[in-house]
């Protein structure tokens, strides 16, 4: 799942460039077709965005690395004192 996530965000990166340039190009296509080409686009991001937020629900949050347990048994060792 976490593959899936991270081909969900490449995907948004990569329609919020092509939001960016269709943005751009205001003025040189009849404006209806542009604006609803890039509410399409605003629409499927969205989705994809709502569908990694419910994975990332669902796999629940990271695992303690080792790294990380050192700082918890350290921080608490020192609350003792």
């Amino acid at each position: 799942m976490t593959e899936l996530i991270k081909q969900y965000e490449r995907d948004i990166a990569m329609i919020r460039g092509r939001i960016t340039e269709l943005s751009a190009r205001k003025g040189s296509e009849e404006e209806g077709s542009l604006r609803d080409r890039i509410e399409l686009l605003r629409t499927e991001m969205y989705e994809l965005m709502y569908s990694v937020a419910l994975m990332r629900k669902e796999t629940g949050p990271k695992p303690i690395t080792p790294s990380m347990a050192a700082l918890m048994s350290k921080a608490s060792g020192d609350a003792a004192c």
